[in-house]
């Protein structure tokens, strides 16, 4: 009844915790992602979903264009923050 849904950015890498609106005949769900990037969507009864997160760039998917990715662009400040959290999330040197 659900499918999975994996939201990448425009070089290939996850987006964790990205903000979506899922809108079905009953009304708009809001919802994140995991922190692989991952989400779990009606099958039945979505009529598009929309990316709505300041780090990446605004937008809709109609019904017909949702597949198992879906692929996104990164604003100014999601890029920054994601070089940032490269820098500082370094494994430890063993």
């Amino acid at each position: 009844m659900n499918r999975k849904v994996t939201l990448v950015a425009e070089d290939g890498l996850s987006l964790p915790f990205a903000a979506l609106i899922i809108h079905t005949g009953d009304g708009d769900q809001y919802q994140r992602t995991d922190n692989a990037g991952n989400i779990v969507i009606p099958r039945f009864g979505t009529n598009a979903v929309t990316v709505k997160d300041p780090r990446y760039v605004g937008k809709t998917w109609a019904k017909s264009e949702i597949g198992k990715e879906l692929v996104v662009g990164r604003t100014v400040l999601g890029a920054g923050l994601d070089s940032l959290a490269d820098k500082l999330l370094k494994r430890a040197k063993e």
